[in-house]
């Protein structure tokens, strides 16, 4: 999709936070979720795409401003959001009482949203609980369904917008 229509933002943002959850070709993500923003500078999901590909790169002010849009903007509504926002903290040196609480405040989100699915959020529970700084980003790389090399990349940005927007876990996928 990239390749036909390299405007197009929701794909643009769908692959740049795909790279980013496996810390690879950042810089790239970068650039293509500045895009996004550029064009669309009041979108969350947007800001919170380019705030965590700052937080990977290490450039955790930066990641705090693009947070902080974020969630001005609708963000403050996703859990996915509010524990980004809680690792930023933890990073940028923040009180403990300030990421925790952005931990709870996610962990009772996902509590309300996934009632039945609470098993796969075990990492979130865990900071919740604790307090205790733990990274959430899952091992794409070793996903069953991309094993093999991706010969069908609307099958493959169909279950990624799937996953980024709530409609599906990848949990069970991961070895």
């Amino acid at each position: 999709a990239l390749v036909y229509n390299e405007n197009n933002l929701i794909v643009l943002n769908n692959y740049a936070y795909y790279l980013s959850l496996g810390n690879k070709d950042l810089n790239r993500a970068e650039k293509m979720s500045g895009k996004t923003i550029k064009a669309n500078p009041q979108s969350s999901t947007f800001l919170d795409t380019y705030a965590w590909i700052s937080f990977k790169l290490g450039e955790y002010n930066i990641a705090r401003l693009y947070i902080e849009q974020a969630y001005y903007y609708g963000g403050d509504k996703s859990y996915e959001s509010t524990d980004h926002y809680g690792d930023i903290l933890y990073k940028t040196g923040e009180p403990k009482e300030e990421y925790h609480a952005k931990w709870i405040k996610a962990w009772e989100m996902v509590q309300e949203k996934h009632p039945d699915e609470l098993h796969k959020y075990e990492k979130l529970k865990r900071k919740a609980e604790t307090g205790i700084y733990e990274e959430c980003g899952h091992d794409y790389l070793s996903l069953e369904y991309y094993r093999q090399p991706l010969t069908d990349e609307n099958r493959f940005l169909k279950a990624l917008s799937m996953y980024l927007k709530d409609e599906c876990s990848l949990d069970f996928l991961i070895d």
